[in-house]
């Protein structure tokens, strides 16, 4: 992905709307992978939802194509959410 990946203070709380999609995390480390992360108008943005598996992202992945709000708390480049504090919302244009 070419570009930056947005983050806050370490330990400050965030709420941030996008788009679930799919693509390459990791940068150029040993672990790099294919991903959901959240694409938002300021850049991607890379969610851990608490209890899940990180290479799996389970609660992430079920919602890849879909709008949605979330609330979490920064950790390094990471915002870590509660599967409870993400929303869907309806897609811009009205699909669903």
């Amino acid at each position: 992905m070419g570009a930056l990946w947005r983050h806050g203070p370490e330990g400050s709380t965030d709420t941030l709307t996008g788009r679930v999609v799919t693509g390459p995390i990791g940068g150029e480390s040993k672990q790099r992978h294919s991903a959901p992360f959240l694409e938002t108008a300021e850049g991607p943005v890379q969610v851990f939802v608490l209890g899940d598996n990180p290479f799996e992202a389970a609660s992430l992945a079920a919602r890849v194509g879909e709008t949605v709000e979330l609330s979490g708390t920064w950790r390094g480049l990471v915002l870590r959410v509660a599967p409870q504090d993400i929303t869907a919302l309806p897609s811009p244009g009205g699909e669903e």
